[in-house]
């Protein structure tokens, strides 16, 4: 009996965790194949670099990725991506000058187009997503807001 309980507790533990929101995008997996994937789709590609501990990792999940106009427009142009800082050192050496969460845009062929270091609210994001899906210009990286 008390291991059901514990695999009950365990099942709703994982579906309370952001990562697992049905209100959030559905994230993809940083693998090999997700450029060929991309350029298939001719999809942009977002990262989202977070880390557990990171308070504003967390604001971002609740508040901008929540947004239905934000969800509506990765849902039409991009592989969302979220990666887990910590779990991945290589990524977190290249993006950690950024802060976190680390929000990195690529075109379908994996040129990155801009990098966003901290909290981005639903609108700015909105912004960078129009602009990086409609102009993409190879190389460009952003540390100030668009607006």
């Amino acid at each position: 009996m008390k291991l059901v309980r514990l695999a009950a507790f365990a099942l709703a533990a994982l579906a309370a965790s952001p990562s697992f929101a049905s209100d959030g995008p559905k994230w993809s997996d940083w693998g090999d194949d997700l450029f060929t994937r991309a350029q298939a789709e001719q999809r942009f590609v977002i990262l989202d670099l977070e880390a557990v501990w990171c308070h504003w990792c967390h604001v971002m999940e609740k508040t901008t990725y929540t947004n239905p106009e934000v969800r509506e427009s990765l849902g039409a142009k991009y592989i969302p991506v979220r990666v887990d800082q910590d779990a991945n050192p290589d990524l977190s050496s290249r993006y950690g000058d950024w802060g976190w969460p680390a929000t990195i845009v690529f075109g379908p062929e994996g040129t990155e187009i801009a990098k966003i270091g901290g909290y981005i609210e639903p609108e700015r994001m909105q912004a960078l997503l129009r602009q990086s899906s409609t102009i993409p210009r190879p190389g460009r990286r952003s540390a100030r807001p668009l607006r």
